[in-house]
């Protein structure tokens, strides 16, 4: 439903909602989400065995930490989500995605007989990852100009005159 066929002390509400609906803190909330999921699930279960390769760096833990410090920090970002510290997070986001999928491609080419898990979680990797780069992409190229049709006070304003 058009905006202009809501009542008049709703619109306001309304066109405050869909302009942050158009913003960057819907997907930077999805990610944030993802990102705490995650490292919780790192934190509070031990790495199965075989570990892929990032899981040997240091203990799985950190990276849990990192994962979750990361979430927090763009849910936070949802406030200002064009700053240059929601620009980190995502980025941060984005190279743990794609960090995680590439060790989970060196690990299906060291033990082939885990087959298709660790290709099938690099793809979830790296579709989320890329969909964030789309996304930022996007947003940052797209202009957007609404075509609005004038309300019915508006064009009754222009034909008594009183429109300013």
């Amino acid at each position: 439903m058009p905006i202009e066929r809501l009542p008049t002390k709703v619109r306001p509400y309304a066109y405050r909602v869909r302009d942050w609906m158009k913003s960057d803190a819907p997907p930077i909330i999805i990610l944030g989400l993802m990102s705490i999921i995650i490292g919780i699930a790192y934190v509070v279960t031990a790495p199965i065995p075989p570990y892929h390769p990032i899981e040997m760096v240091t203990f799985i833990g950190f990276f849990g930490v990192l994962w979750i410090c990361d979430g927090v920090v763009l849910l936070a970002c949802t406030f200002q989500p064009r700053s240059k510290l929601s620009g980190i997070a995502v980025g941060v986001a984005v190279g743990l995605c794609y960090a995680w999928a590439g060790s989970l491609v060196a690990q299906f080419m060291i033990v082939p007989d885990h087959s298709i898990r660790y290709l099938s979680r690099a793809a979830l990797y790296v579709v989320v990852g890329t969909l964030v780069l789309y996304i930022v992409w996007l947003k940052s190229t797209l202009v957007r100009e609404e075509a609005t049709l004038p309300t019915a006070e508006e064009v009754r304003d222009v034909l008594r005159g009183d429109a300013s």
